[in-house]
Formats: C-alpha cells, structure tokens, sequence
C-alpha cells in the first residue's frame, strides 16, 4: 500500500511540474508577443512578484514572525502592483528592469558577485531606457524576456539539458515575437493617422462648406442693395 501511495505522489508531483513548465512556457509566448499591448498586465504581475519577493528578503533579514513576514510581502505586493498598473511607465520601469536581469543571468549564467552585478546593470540600462524610448524599449525587452521563458519551460518540458537548445529557442522566439510587436504597432500607428487625416478633411470639407454660405449671403446682400 505504501508504495502505491508512493508512486501516485510521484505522479502527481510530475504532473504538478509538468504543469508548472506549459505554464511558465505560454506565459513566456504572450510576454513575447503581446508585450507591449498587454503592457499593463505585465507590470501589474511584475510588481505583485517583486513586491512579494522584496518583502521576503527583508523580513527574513531583519527576522521578523512569519506572519508577519507574509503580511508584509503580500502590502509591498499590492502596493507595487497598483502603482505598475496605474503609472504605466512607473510600472514598465521595473519591467524592464527586472526582464533585462532575469534574460541576463540566464544568458550569462553568473558565477560571481561580479558577474550577478552585470546583470543588474545591463538591467537597469534597460529599465532606463524604456523611460526614454517607451515603445520600442518595453517591445524588445519583453520580447528577449518572454522568449527567456518560452525557452526555459520548453526545455524543461523535452528535459534535454542542452544549453545551446535553450538559446536557439529563445533567441528564435526574441525574433519573432519583437518582429509582430513592432508589426502590430506600426498597423496601430497607420491606422490612427488613417483617422487623422479623415478627421481633417472633413474639418477641411466643413470649412469649405461654411465658406460657401458666407459667399452665398454675401451675394445675396449684393443683390439686396442692388
């Protein structure tokens, strides 16, 4: 009997973990492809992650109760993923920072302090860029960060342990999905001067229109003295 329970605790811990690798894999397709339009979502899991995490740290640091400990994470959780999804850019800010370093560490694969730093660093430029370049910034960052995840559940998943798999599909992926974002953007951007233009001809056609009518009057008023 114990080793039927045994087996169908593996099974079901397999099947858990195989759950976990799809999930994190179709997480890593949407980021990928729907990064910039979906920009909102992705700060708002973004900030409850980090805020989690950074409540964690610090309470285990200053060694604070457990409960407390989770009251705290779950307050800086809220609060950082209100604050993503209301100031869009605040919110895109830690986005990127947090998808440059997570993309850099597994492309780097550090083994220091040094090499942990870098990482950090090459996320930060990136978060500073997006608050310079928005668009195209969150686009590329999302699209490398939601193929970093496509890539690590999909290798997961095949369990090969082949590293230069996981950079094949990854960077493969990064494409792609950057490739529709900017596609999508620029169809979004042509249809909005679309309206624009339509917008000023037919403000341009009511001018022309109230023009007439004021020379119609006119001639009539000529005539009129006449």
């Amino acid at each position: 009997m114990g080793y039927v329970t045994d087996a169908a605790g593996l099974l079901f811990d397999g099947a858990m973990t195989q759950a976990v690798y799809i999930i994190v894999a179709v997480l890593g397709l949407l980021v990928c492809v729907l990064g910039l339009k979906l920009v909102r979502v992705w700060n708002v899991l973004t900030g409850l992650a980090v805020g989690l995490g950074a409540g964690m740290a610090a309470g285990w640091m200053l060694g604070l109760e457990t409960n407390v400990i989770l009251i705290v994470s779950l307050a800086a959780g809220v609060i950082l993923a209100v604050l993503g999804g209301v100031l869009k850019k605040f919110g895109a800010f830690i986005l990127c920072l947090v998808g440059g370093f997570s993309v850099a560490v597994q492309a780097i694969n550090p083994t220091n302090a040094i090499m942990i730093a870098v990482c950090g660093a090459i996320g930060l430029i990136l978060a500073i860029l997006a608050m310079l370049m928005f668009e195209p910034m969150v686009i590329i960052v999302t699209g490398l960060f939601g193929g970093a995840l496509l890539a690590s559940g999909v290798e997961c998943l095949l369990g090969s342990g082949l590293i230069w798999l996981w950079y094949v599909i990854a960077l493969a992926a990064a494409l792609v999905g950057m490739g529709i974002q900017f596609t999508l953007r620029a169809r979004e951007i042509g249809k909005k001067e679309v309206r624009h233009a339509q917008a000023v001809k037919e403000e341009i056609s009511k001018e022309a229109e109230v023009e007439q009518m004021r020379a119609l009057l006119d001639d009539d008023e000529d005539e009129e003295e006449e």
